[in-house]
């Protein structure tokens, strides 16, 4: 079996490091490996060496801004050369191209994909929710790395019998490394700047956020639960957080935070980026995350692994990892209360609970993980039945959008689910028939008898969608770019307008 796994960088994340992970045990499995990244940012050294030293290839690409299609033909090119039999896209950058590549292939090359976030829906354009809907109808299967993104999925309409859960596995160390010498091994390998920085505060305890500094990852929480804790508590703790920084997150976000706090000896440290995770994890005596939204997080996981007290914040990525955690309650007194909890214990206690974790590091070590997607590959189906279906379910959008039921309207109303749903009738009511399984796309039928007033409630469904709803005053326009993304053109109703819970009855 010939399999391209297929990413949009090759830098030092968690998607990333899971990547080369699986490629490294898929390669000793003797499954044939690619590994192709279409930017060539953040490339990092150590990540191509450890493919390298597997024997799987690498290939770097720089595409263009927006959908390249140069960047398409060569993905194809390299398909078709290596005979490759399946292309396993991670994230929805590489869905697209390889969605696109196995349209162009005649459905001769099947499609994975896992995906292991949505936090590209933050940015707010609904046409992401659009992409992530058509393009996964080319693939045969589509993991993701936690339960509730398979919920995302099934709310944006994916089919539920394509879904598959698949925890990421993590590359864990085989054995236990004393702190002392994982901070002696992690300063040689440190800058004189650093190293003098991090000589500063070696005699404390170390608590360390690992990732990412980027909005989103709980960076400026934690430093404000942080600088709230009693002075003493920070004379015997050090905060590290270790990984790249955004630097306009920490100009906008973290320097006004920063700048309030005088004493630089009980300030964090920001590490910046490191090629030895692993080493962090044993040199800490303590770990946070207070992110806000994560697919599952590998350092998380890993600081479990290496037995490390944890501190988590409750959303649903960490939700898998929190009988190995304690969940943070929202305020600096739970982050004293879990130092305070943790401040002497000791190197044997360290190791005590390195070995406790034996069988959480079974459960999620790499070899399951390989296991697993080996599986997903052999169960790919033949490609003329998914090819039929695919198309199918790719034309069905445009012939809906197309019908005259939906063209005709008068005055329309669009409800708010999970997203904006396209919806026009010619008529309304305070009933509501669901035609819709939970957990399904939500398309909903409006009747009307003059009804004009406040919002409706669903009658006549059982086991109904958790349906937040929302009046919108449809405007009539004729327009061949309107404003309401993914709207069709031409004459017709622009759901745009929220009028607070009441239907707008004047005359458009």
């Amino acid at each position: 079996m010939n399999v391209l796994l297929l990413s949009q960088y090759l830098a030092l994340g968690g998607l990333e490091r899971m990547m080369v992970s699986l490629a490294r045990g898929l390669s000793r499995e003797g499954v044939e490996c690619c590994v192709v990244a279409y930017e060539r940012a953040g490339v990092d050294t150590r990540l191509v060496g450890e493919l390298e030293s597997a024997g799987v290839e690498i290939v770097l690409m720089q595409k263009r801004s927006g959908l390249c299609f140069k960047t398409l033909l060569r993905i194809l090119k390299i398909a078709r050369t290596r005979q490759i039999e399946i292309i396993h896209s991670h994230d929805l950058g590489a869905l697209i191209y390889g969605a696109i590549v196995v349209l162009l292939s005649a459905f001769r090359i099947r499609l994975v994909h896992t995906q292991h976030s949505f936090v590209h829906f933050r940015k707010g354009k609904k046409r992401y929710a659009l992409y992530e809907r058509l393009f996964t109808t080319f693939a045969k299967k589509v993991c993701t790395v936690s339960e509730g993104l398979a919920e995302t999925y099934r709310a944006l309409g994916v089919n539920s019998q394509k879904l598959m859960t698949l925890p990421n596995g993590v590359s864990f160390a085989e054995n236990f490394i004393e702190p002392h010498r994982a901070r002696s091994w992690l300063m040689q390998r440190m800058s004189s700047e650093l190293r003098a920085s991090v000589e500063g505060v070696s005699r404390k305890r170390w608590l360390m956020a690992l990732g990412r500094v980027v909005q989103g990852k709980g960076i400026e929480r934690l430093l404000k639960m942080w600088l709230l804790l009693p002075a003493s508590l920070r004379e015997s703790w050090s905060l590290l957080i270790v990984g790249p920084v955004d630097s306009t997150f920490h100009k906008h976000a973290l320097e006004p935070l920063l700048s309030s706090h005088k004493d630089e000896l009980l300030s964090p440290l920001f590490v910046g980026q490191t090629a030895y995770p692993e080493l962090w994890h044993f040199a800490a005596d303590a770990f946070v995350s207070l992110s806000e939204q994560e697919g599952m997080p590998l350092a998380v996981c890993e600081a479990v692994g290496a037995g490390l007290p944890v501190l988590i914040s409750d959303i649903e990525g960490h939700r898998t990892l929190m009988p190995f955690a304690t969940v943070f309650q929202g305020d600096s007194d739970s982050l004293r209360r879990f130092l305070q909890e943790h401040r002497s214990a000791t190197p044997y206690d360290r190791m005590n609970d390195w070995l406790h974790r034996d069988a959480f590091r079974r459960q999620f070590g790499i070899a399951g993980m390989v296991r697993k997607y080996k599986d997903v590959y052999h169960a790919a189906e033949g490609v003329i039945a998914s090819a039929v279906r695919s198309l199918a379910l790719v034309a069905l959008p445009f012939v809906l959008l197309s019908t005259s039921s939906i063209a005709r309207a008068v005055q329309s109303l669009t409800l708010v689910v999970e997203r904006p749903e396209y919806l026009q009738s010619e008529s309304y009511n305070d009933e509501f028939e669901v035609f819709a399984l939970p957990g399904e796309t939500r398309l909903l039928t409006l009747r009307n008898d003059g009804f004009c007033g406040s919002l409706p409630k669903i009658v006549g469904a059982t086991e109904a969608p958790n349906l937040k709803l929302q009046w919108y005053r449809g405007v009539s326009i004729s327009a061949r770019n309107p404003s309401y993304e993914g709207a069709k053109t031409g004459n017709y109703i622009d759901p745009l307008i929220p009028v607070n819970g009441v239907i707008d009855c004047a005359p458009m």
